[in-house]
Formats: structure tokens, C-alpha cells, sequence
């Protein structure tokens, strides 16, 4: 074997194995992301949620974004695949790098393209499935503060939605001041901002 075809072999199973170690740990590890590169998994509410589980702006229902096709794990199925035909057609065939690049560049792309029809088509509407947005309605949501709100002024909730648990900035509809600790329930939301009532006030409302 040449020492041109030697430095070619090694270069292809440096490459298979990389793509190769890369796709186990990240299956392993779990933080393998069907869009990392492209698409993003469409979900949830417009303006979303602030660092700390703070609310942050209005909610929407969202719609499913499309994959695409630079995706980390198609370009590691492209990388190990483009790796392992090289290598096999250099070392044991032992043909030459000339014709094996073009041949491990079709097994790449083969490869990356049976992982991109595998996600499109199965794994991605599985994980893209869109949210119901009166699931994450917030009027009428129960809610508890647990920063004082002062006369006219601000303070904060906490409040659960489909079992995860939120805060937001919280003002009372009547400018009224509310204890820390009282239940309270979200009449409206807007700019990010929850505009709360006693829930002991709606109950003599109601009444009357």
C-alpha cells in the first residue's frame, strides 16, 4: 500500500469514528437535538419564558416548524457512513483513494438521507406534536402570590401550568394591595404582566 493510500485510510476511519463515537455518546447523553442546526421543535408561546421560569410574554398557540436538513444527526450519520465505505474500499478492497472518495461520498450521502427520511417522517412528528393554546390560557388560572403586591404597584405569582410551575409579575384589576401568600386568580394577561383578583373577591361578586 501506498503511503498516499495509507494516510487516506486513516483519514477515513479518524472520520468513522468520530461520526461514529459522537452519535453513540449523544444518544447516550441524550442531548441530541433533531434540529440543532436548522428547524427548532415549534411549540409554545410567543415571547416564551424568562431565565428562572418567569412568564414573558403573550401566549399563542404554536405551529410545527420544518426540519431541516443540516441536522446534527444527519450530518453524523453522513460523517460515519462516508467514513466506514472509505475506509473499507481503501483497506480492504484496497482500490484506490481516487475511486474510494467518490464512493464513500454516495454512502455518506445515503446514509444522512435514509437519517433525514427516518426523522422527518417518524421521529420528528412524534416530538413536534403542536400545543393546544387553551392549555396554556392563563385567565382564570389560579395563582398564588408570593411577592406582596403593593397598592397600585407590582408583585409576583406563581402558578401552574400543565404540571409545570411558573412565575410572572402580577398587578391587582382594582389597584388593591395583596398579602403574600393569598390565593388570587388571573383575570387578564398582557404585556407581560398578570392583572390578578382575590379569589375571595370573585366569590362575593359572585353573590351579589
Amino acid at each position: 500500500m501506498s503511503p498516499e493510500s495509507s494516510l487516506v485510510e486513516n483519514i477515513f476511519l479518524g472520520i468513522f469514528l468520530f461520526g461514529l463515537i459522537f452519535t453513540i455518546v449523544s444518544v447516550v447523553l441524550g442531548f441530541t437535538h433533531v434540529g440543532a442546526l436548522g428547524g427548532h421543535h415549534g411549540a409554545a408561546h410567543a415571547g416564551g419564558h424568562a431565565a428562572g421560569g418567569s412568564h414573558g410574554g403573550a401566549h399563542s398557540s404554536g405551529g410545527v416548524d420544518s426540519l431541516s436538513v443540516m441536522n446534527m444527526p444527519t450530518i453524523m450519520a453522513f460523517l460515519t457512513w462516508f467514513g466506514g465505505a472509505g475506509y473499507i474500499v481503501v483497506h480492504t478492497l484496497q482500490w484506490s483513494p481516487v475511486i474510494a472518495v467518490p464512493l464513500a461520498l454516495a454512502s455518506g450521502w445515503l446514509g444522512g438521507w435514509f437519517t433525514f427520511i427516518l426523522l422527518a417522517r417518524v421521529l420528528w412528528p412524534l416530538r413536534s406534536e403542536p400545543m393546544d393554546s387553551e392549555d396554556y390560557s392563563l385567565p382564570g388560572t389560579h395563582a398564588r402570590v408570593v411577592s406582596s403586591i403593593r397598592e397600585g404597584g407590582v408583585g409576583e405569582i406563581v402558578y401552574s401550568k400543565e404540571g409545570s410551575r411558573f412565575t410572572a409579575g402580577a398587578r391587582a384589576v382594582d389597584n388593591q394591595p395583596i398579602a403574600k401568600g393569598a390565593d388570587v386568580v388571573i383575570i387578564e394577561y398582557e404585556h407581560g404582566l398578570a392583572y390578578v383578583d382575590p379569589i375571595e373577591d370573585l366569590a362575593v361578586r359572585s353573590l351579589n
